[in-house]
């Protein structure tokens, strides 16, 4: 049986781990508070839940726009939006980004959007009437191109690179979060 002397001498080395310790995270929490109080770390809005950032590579070719069908012009900074005729949640997400449109022009970011179950140009204009961005039809082979569901989501591109895809819409705080992360001002 171990005397008391040894037992001592071991509660002593583990409270000046314990010691130690402590003193390495409140040292650790101490920096990284004055590094963010400082303004030397970079404080950045975080991305909405349901945003996937993915590794960049080239972009599915986009289908043609109404009116006329033309091809899309390339842009550096492009969201491409997929709904369907019906859906509610579709309309809301434009209407989101209808909103947003002076921060979008402002990052330099074209949004286009695509209906799914539209047969014709008038149908997919008719959907989308109380926004301002161009609408192409053939969103469900699109989508399925960009291997996402196509009520409502979104992809992401950035000079030909696909580099992101979001499920669903978020709010007007994660526009702002995607432009700020995604499309820094230039």
């Amino acid at each position: 049986m171990a005397d008391g002397r040894e037992w001592r001498q071991g509660a002593g080395a583990a409270r000046a781990v314990g010691r130690a310790l402590g003193l390495a995270l409140t040292l650790g929490l101490a920096l990284t508070l004055g590094l963010s109080l400082s303004g030397c770390g970079e404080d950045l809005p975080p991305l909405p839940g349901n945003y996937e950032a993915l590794a960049p590579a080239p972009a599915p070719p986009l289908a043609p726009l109404c009116p006329d069908l033309a091809q899309p012009p390339p842009g550096a900074a492009t969201w491409v939006v997929f709904g369907d005729v019906g859906c509610r949640y579709c309309r809301d997400w434009l209407a989101t980004l209808e909103a947003a449109r002076p921060q979008l022009e402002a990052h330099g970011v074209t949004v286009v959007y695509y209906v799914g179950d539209a047969e014709d140009c008038d149908r997919a204009r008719q959907t989308a009437r109380h926004v301002g961005f161009d609408v192409g039809l053939g969103g469900r082979q699109l989508s399925s191109d960009y291997a996402i569901s196509p009520t409502p989501a979104t992809v992401f591109l950035r000079d030909g690179q696909w580099i992101g895809r979001m499920l669903a819409a978020t709010n007007p705080a994660g526009v702002d979060a995607l432009l700020t992360r995604l499309y820094p001002r230039r």
